[in-house]
């Protein structure tokens, strides 16, 4: 009972810093840029199926899955020679070629500075 309080402390802390997190990344302006496909990597998606141990013991019966989506992921050189990695949507993926010039969004949180990079088109 006397640890109950650290708990809650503890909850309330990962709490703020998930929301701070998830604020910085969310409400980030992007900035767009181009750049020349360099390498194209598609990476398959991956299921895995384990039991799950209930009360010490392994029952067949219960089951967890987790499945990794599919990822289309072009390398691309940017201005000033920064080589990135830029995710695309599998229909843009599939008309890339290397050597193409590819329209991207920049994403990094202000505070945090985690970065992801997003294929766009203009319509």
């Amino acid at each position: 009972m006397k640890t109950a309080w650290l708990w809650t402390a503890l909850a309330a802390a990962g709490l703020v810093v998930f929301a701070i997190i998830s604020w910085d990344l969310l409400f980030a302006p992007s900035t767009h840029s181009t750049g020349t496909v360099i390498e194209k990597i598609y990476v398959p998606a991956i299921r895995a199926i384990g039991e799950t141990p209930v009360g010490n013991m392994r029952r067949s019966k219960y089951f967890v899955q987790a499945e990794r989506q599919d990822q289309y992921v072009a390398f691309v050189v940017a201005t000033g020679n920064d080589t990135l990695r830029v995710h695309c949507h599998p229909d843009h993926f599939e008309s890339l070629r290397k050597g193409d010039q590819i329209k991207f969004s920049r994403y990094e949180g202000e505070h945090i500075h985690i970065r992801y990079f997003a294929h766009y088109e203009e319509d």
